[in-house]
């Protein structure tokens, strides 16, 4: 029959299953919670790009009810005006306007720049860049 003293010596010797759990989870959430953060931050980057293409498609549709180039550029403007900042973008403005009279269409390009809400080392701010293209409706027609 065993001794009392040789069984205390070979349960010393294991490890307790909760302090090996407890390793387990600190390495699992260093692991999960940059991945986690990092998830935040590309939904947050897609929700901001189609919102970018929102605005573009809205500043087009404004110069393409205009019959020249100035008025359409003045309309883009003033629809970008409307723009209210928010923590997340900071800004949406004109990139570049093309009033194509011959084709009959006007291209509208915005740049709207980004904080992302949980920044990290390689990414807190970007730029983001939509182009829309609407038809023209206030040239007169061919007579």
């Amino acid at each position: 029959m065993p001794s009392r003293n040789s069984k205390k010596k070979t349960n010393c010797k294991r490890r307790k299953p909760s302090a090996q759990t407890l390793i387990e989870a600190m390495v699992g959430f260093i692991v999960l919670i940059p991945i986690a953060l990092f998830a935040v931050d590309v939904v947050a980057l897609m929700s901001t790009a189609q919102t970018n293409e929102q605005w573009a498609e809205t500043a087009a549709r404004a110069a393409g009810s205009c019959s020249c180039e100035t008025m359409a550029q003045t309309a883009v403007k003033n629809s970008l005006k409307r723009f209210v900042p928010s923590s997340i973008i900071s800004s949406v403005d004109l990139d570049k306007i093309t009033f194509d009279q011959v084709n009959g269409q006007v291209t509208v390009a915005t740049v709207m720049q980004i904080n992302v809400p949980i920044p990290l080392p390689w990414m807190n701010h970007f730029e983001l860049r939509a182009s829309a293209i609407q038809p023209l409706l206030g040239t007169p027609a061919a007579q």
